[in-house]
């Protein structure tokens, strides 16, 4: 699971990104910038710093400090005083030339003037302060919060994700919080750092709080959606470990968060399959089984107007729910659009031996074993579809060869020697990738030659690729990848493995 994009393409989007919403609340914060004398020469002052180079702005801003500070707390308008403060401490953070951390008398204080001075936190304690006084003005605050300095720190918390260096990411995402806790980034990065370390408790908590940090502008509106999407997934993984009435508590939280990101996400979103059918799956768990048919209520009364893959999703949530005649219907339609999908294939087989229906699925049954013949699994389905049939044949002759056929399959079933599993079938409109394992179930080491075909949607064959795996040690797995490049390919088979 992705929980945190690369902030590469982050720069252009931060010139400032007080926009929208926040330019809005702006107009009602009034911060008198003009009263006492000392707020308002440092408001002077201040505009003057930042065009001057770094010796000159320091020296500016020492004096600002030294005005503002030099007489304690008692100074008439503090918002005032501490916004002056904010900006200025922001103006050095800004400045990459400056060192984080100097002493306070570097600075201008006049008390404790040989301590240590984080600029960072002097910068959001000041402005923490005027946000507490004056709320409507957090949108003004941001203005500030939101700039170089924090656009560095979080672009290196980035970066050290990115090479794995989990501790100083750590410190950065850290840092970039500080500066502006109301942008998403650090948190999700903070997040994923979580969930790699298999705190799946901290990775939700960090996760929420992106996904609330990303409404405070609508520049953030891809990575709350991102948000919302992993926080139903990091919930519902609780969920499904769960039992009993926390069981249902969490599966009702990932359906929640699967259900806003349906409502704010576009209908091309990549995960917008993804997450329907997850929601899906949470609200079967929860025992909300009347919600679970309208996750699919759409695809079900227009099927055509839906993808292979969009079908196949529709129809695991109805199945997931019980109703197998609605899941039937929906691979029937993906089956229709591709008739040699291995997971239409699979799960029509699969619908129709749970409702009883062997007679009709056989025909699909027998083509999963041609498709994807090193699955158990389907061996499985198929000797459960020709005892159904067995139990419902009178003929004793028919019934003979059924069970024989029925017996047959069952051993394929129990004593495969070799076990195909397939992972992962990408196509596009000029080539496609499947991978997966190949397992050794038996007692010395073997080497395999998987041939792979790739096929149009008639059954065609338009290319055929081999790939060796092995030796694999006995009871162990071996990890494959096949390549194709033709027009048109939609489907596999593998030719059968001994």
């Amino acid at each position: 699971m992705n929980l945190y994009r690369s902030l590469t393409a982050l720069g252009g989007a931060v010139a400032l990104v007080a926009t929208g919403a926040q330019a809005q609340q702006a107009k009602s914060c009034e911060i008198d910038e003009s009263k006492p004398k000392e707020v308002a020469t440092a408001s002077f002052m201040l505009t003057q710093a930042r065009g001057q180079q770094p010796p000159k702005r320091l020296e500016t801003i020492r004096k600002v400090v030294k005005s503002l500070t030099e007489k304690g707390d008692a100074m008439a308008n503090p918002a005032g005083r501490n916004y002056q403060l904010g900006k200025a401490f922001f103006i050095l953070v800004d400045d990459s030339t400056t060192a984080p951390t100097m002493t306070r008398g570097d600075l201008g204080f006049t008390t404790n003037p040989t301590a240590p001075a984080d600029l960072a936190v002097l910068a959001d304690s000041a402005m923490r302060q005027v946000e507490s006084a004056m709320p409507e003005c957090k949108s003004l605050t941001g203005t500030w919060r939101r700039q170089a300095g924090w656009l560095r720190v979080t672009q290196k918390a980035s970066n050290l994700f990115n090479a794995g260096q989990s501790d100083s990411a750590a410190y950065y995402a850290q840092r970039s919080m500080l500066l502006d806790p109301d942008a998403p980034y650090a948190y999700s990065i903070l997040a994923s750092l979580a969930q790699k370390n298999n705190d799946i408790p901290k990775a939700i908590d960090y996760t929420r709080q992106a996904a609330e940090a990303a409404k405070s502008d609508t520049v953030f509106n891809e990575q709350r959606r991102l948000s919302l999407f992993n926080l139903g997934i990091l919930i519902g993984s609780r969920a499904e470990a769960a039992t009993g009435a926390e069981q249902k508590q969490l599966a009702q939280e990932s359906a929640a968060a699967f259900r806003s990101f349906i409502a704010e996400a576009p209908a091309t979103d990549e995960n917008m399959s993804t997450a329907r059918s997850s929601m899906a799956r949470m609200l079967s768990v929860s025992g909300d089984t009347a919600a679970v048919k309208a996750t699919y209520a759409a695809v079900l009364a227009n099927p055509t107007n839906y993808s292979e893959y969009e079908l196949i999703q529709a129809g695991l949530s109805a199945s997931r729910s019980g109703n197998d005649a609605d899941a039937i219907s929906l691979f029937k339609v993906a089956l229709s659009q591709d008739p040699y999908s291995r997971d239409a294939l699979y799960n029509l087989s699969a619908s129709g031996f749970n409702s009883g229906q062997f007679a009709a699925v056989l025909p699909s049954v027998k083509r999963l074993t041609e498709v994807d013949p090193n699955n158990p699994e389907a061996w499985r389905i198929m000797a459960g579809v020709y005892q159904g049939l067995n139990k419902a044949e009178k003929n004793t002759k028919i019934k003979a060869a059924l069970t024989d056929t029925l017996l047959q399959a069952y051993n394929k079933y129990e004593k495969m020697p070799t076990v195909v599993t397939i992972k992962t079938f990408s196509k596009n409109a000029t080539s496609a990738t499947l991978g997966g394992t190949i397992e050794n179930r038996g007692t010395a080491a073997g080497s395999y030659a998987l041939t792979v075909e790739f096929l149009d949607k008639t059954g065609k064959v338009l290319a055929t690729q081999t790939t060796n795996v092995g030796p694999v040690a006995p009871k162990a797995s071996a990890e494959f990848k096949v390549d194709a490049t033709a027009p048109g390919i939609v489907a596999f088979r593998y030719q059968p493995l001994k």
